[in-house]
């Protein structure tokens, strides 16, 4: 419960390593012009499977952002990941040092983080055997060293957490980066997500015939809500925000996105019927405003989960319509996803990104693909770039069995 004398939070830095470019102005542009970040799968051979398309990230350096000193032993995700965090602290205009690292805590969602490389690791040992390798080849396989390396790289001292809760990892690292702020155990924190499209993944949710034309005959697309959808197109990325204590930005006359007004969460657990499956999203969004204080007439853009699978798409779909009405009474809604894939556990850092920026610029970002929706998914689907200023924004992380989370940004004021 939030205390009466809660410290208040704001983002003032934004860092992306992503499909759609890299940097904060790539992504805004990318974005608002509908552009797709899908195309072939490079990293691995896909002409195995009947699934051949991804959002990869292409053409990235970490030496572009970081130089080359210490790079040779971590792994792509993690030099993703500290590269976007460098763009975010380069946005919010604070300089790396000692004095940054004594108030600044990290806290970074991942479903999977360095799960490829884990199991590479794995493989190396029961072919090779443990006396074969070096030392350093295990200094970032593990789950959580990905935010471990970054807290020392960038000399974070207050906390340093990686949260791991399936599609809803990074917004749950968002809020509790709020609580954190709001109970004075930090000044600042660095927070998002980070994944990384591998085979590892892939065949996960291949198996599962979660993926986009796994059958063979359905059309590998993402289109979120449409009545063609059937099944998500993965992605990848590195989305950071600075997430500040609202006098210390304003002591330091730091720029404001936006402010990070409210979070909830909930949890669906597997063979939930689809009516309780519902209410419980509808919860989590009426827990997230009253987090907030923030009714949902206030709210002026819908960042949705909808990641074009049958089922996740028409339960939000129908939370949307529980909690906010018919689809004319409906703020506008954008599915993201439609260009960036299913980023898994970054998503919820990706979506908090583009809310941020349009707050600040009053410029809502379009889905794509989504040409005839689906009877059972009628909603007030933005399907156009459009102009407005947007006083609060909601975002939902959803998970039909899992973690499922709400985020709440308002207008910084």
């Amino acid at each position: 419960m939030k205390q009466a004398t809660a410290k208040r939070a704001v983002i003032t830095g934004i860092g992306v390593i992503s499909p759609l470019g890299f940097g904060r102005n790539a992504f805004r542009q990318s974005l608002l012009g509908g552009q797709s970040g899908i195309s072939a799968i490079e990293g691995f051979d896909t002409s195995p499977y009947p699934c051949k398309l991804g959002a990869e990230v292409k053409n990235f350096k970490a030496e572009d952002f970081l130089g080359k000193k210490g790079l040779r032993s971590l792994t792509r995700g993690t030099r993703m990941l500290a590269s976007a965090i460098k763009l975010a602290l380069d946005d919010a205009g604070l300089v790396i040092d000692d004095k940054l690292g004594e108030k600044t805590g990290v806290m970074i969602g991942s479903g999977f983080a360095n799960y490829p490389q884990t199991t590479d690791y794995l493989i190396n040992i029961l072919q090779r055997g443990p006396d074969d390798l070096l030392p350093m080849d295990s200094y970032d396989v593990a789950l959580n060293s990905m935010t471990s390396i970054v807290s020392l790289h960038f000399k974070l001292q207050p906390l340093a957490r990686t949260i791991s809760s399936g599609f809803a990892s990074s917004a749950d690292a968002i809020g509790n980066a709020l609580d954190m702020i709001r109970l004075g155990r930090a000044e600042r924190v660095i927070a998002g997500g980070i994944e990384q499209i591998s085979i590892d993944s892939y065949l996960v949710f291949l198996i599962r015939r979660m993926l986009a034309g796994c059958d063979g005959v359905s059309p590998e697309i993402s289109a979120p809500y449409d009545e063609r959808r059937n099944g998500f197109i993965l992605g990848e990325g590195a989305y950071v925000l600075i997430v500040e204590e609202m006098d210390c930005a304003l002591a330091r006359a730091a720029n404001a996105y936006a402010e990070l007004a409210g979070y909830a969460t909930t949890f669906i657990r597997t063979g939930t019927n689809p009516q309780e499956a519902t209410k419980k999203l509808a919860r989590a969004i009426r827990s997230a405003l009253a987090d907030g204080q923030t009714s949902s007439s206030d709210i002026k853009l819908l960042s949705a989960s909808a990641n074009s699978s049958r089922e996740l798409d028409l339960l939000e779909a129908q939370a949307i319509n529980e909690v906010f009405g018919e689809p004319t009474a409906q703020p506008p809604v954008t599915a993201l996803k439609s260009m960036t894939g299913e980023c898994y556990g970054a998503s919820g850092a990706m979506q908090a990104v583009a809310a941020a920026i349009a707050i600040e610029e009053g410029a809502l970002p379009p889905t794509i693909n989504s040409e005839l929706l689906d009877a059972g998914c009628q909603i007030n689907l933005l399907k156009a770039q459009m102009k407005g200023e947007i006083g609060a924004a909601l975002i939902n992380s959803f998970d039909v069995s899992g973690a499922s989370s709400a985020i709440v940004l308002k207008r910084a004021s």
